[in-house]
């Protein structure tokens, strides 16, 4: 049976801690095509989370910044509920958002969230900010805008966002960069109303990038890679397509081989980037060892093999074998097809080759 931990902890609450209901009035959003590195959740070697905080910041691209949409508190949303089955259940994070404006930058707005996979960063009334978006799964946004009923009528933009994660929408504690200057929300943890009154550390991350050698993309495929918590065990793999075979992983542009093993497993304890490398097969070729002279006079051997009347082998080609004549009592070696004389040799096999062995009376 394997060894699993178990990370379930108690839920505490003091009997009259507030807990405020809703979101604040600024929603920020960013294309996540413009989000070059993002926070992690922690996990332990099981591939649990033991985290509901994320662990980093958001890194975007060059000149790239978070957008903000102004939004009604009273009338937007956070909820979240399970979807799937066990073991694979994930949680469909729900972000309703009302912004007041219907002109044309909110008309505008509609358009570049519609037909864009976007993440979303909500803040609640505890002051806690929220991510609504994953790097795993795409986020479905969608933008409605009613112009109101009447003179008594409601006029507004609603976005309404469904994401899958594989926790409620996670804690963010790193930066947000916008337009107006850089928000650091780093340590925001103290107001999470958890009433515990505790808070932990979370481990550093560290990004495992795992790739193929530069022109050898139709040799073999390689997996493993991403973002883990420091001291996690990981595997990484390398596969070779067919006529293929696999060389070794090289680490952080190091001369030598880090392992030649195609499936490797080490720690993680810093950001590394193995490459694997591989080559073609070597083409396989036939020893064939006999004797051309009377079967009683002498047989011959390949290696370290039984001494047979005949014998062979298949090899790569370039391989280095041995070879032997051993002539029965009363006879003698003679010489090899090539006219060698050495009873014992040793021959470099690159193509199919046949080779026997002539004995004669002594």
């Amino acid at each position: 049976m394997p060894t699993c931990t178990n990370i379930q902890r108690s839920l505490a609450w003091c009997q009259g801690t507030p807990v405020l209901p809703g979101v604040r009035r600024r929603l920020y959003y960013i294309s996540k095509g413009l989000v070059v590195q993002w926070p992690q959740l922690v996990k332990n070697s099981d591939g649990k989370i033991t985290s509901s905080v994320l662990s980093g910041s958001f890194t975007l691209a060059a000149d790239a910044t978070w957008k903000y949409i102004d939004i009604l508190p009273d009338k937007s949303q956070l909820t979240s509920e399970a979807q799937g089955e066990a073991p694979s259940q994930t949680q469909l994070n729900k972000l309703t958002a009302v912004h007041p404006g219907i002109g044309e930058d909110a008309s505008l707005m509609a358009s570049c969230i519609n037909n864009d996979d976007n993440v979303f960063i909500v803040q609640d009334m505890n002051g806690r900010y929220r991510v609504v978006g994953s790097e795993k799964w795409m986020t479905k946004s969608s933008v409605a805008q009613d112009l109101g009923q009447g003179a008594t009528g409601s006029a507004s933009t609603t976005i309404t966002v469904e994401a899958t994660d594989e926790i409620v929408s996670p804690f963010y504690e790193g930066t947000i960069v916008t337009d107006d200057g850089t928000i650091d929300i780093s340590g925001s943890g103290s107001g999470s109303g958890s009433g515990s009154g505790s808070s932990e550390e979370s481990p550093a991350m560290y990004t495992q990038t795992v790739s193929v050698a530069s022109g050898q993309s139709a040799m073999g495929s390689v997996s493993g890679g991403g973002s883990f918590a420091e001291g996690t065990e990981i595997t990484i793999h390398a596969v070779a397509n067919s006529g293929y075979q696999f060389k070794g992983w090289k680490l952080n542009s190091n001369s030598g081989y880090e392992s030649t093993n195609a499936d490797y497993t080490y720690e993680v304890e810093a950001d590394n980037t193995f490459v694997a490398e591989f080559e073609a097969e070597a083409a396989q070729v036939t020893l064939t060892v006999g004797q051309d002279t009377n079967p009683n006079w002498g047989t011959v051997q390949i290696n370290d093999r039984t001494a047979a009347q005949s014998d062979s082998i298949t090899v790569a080609a370039g391989t280095s074998v041995t070879i032997k004549a051993i002539p029965a009592t009363g006879y003698q070696f003679s010489s090899w097809t090539d006219g060698n004389t050495n009873a014992t040799r040793t021959i470099t096999v690159t193509e199919n080759k046949t080779m026997n062995a002539s004995f004669e009376s002594r």
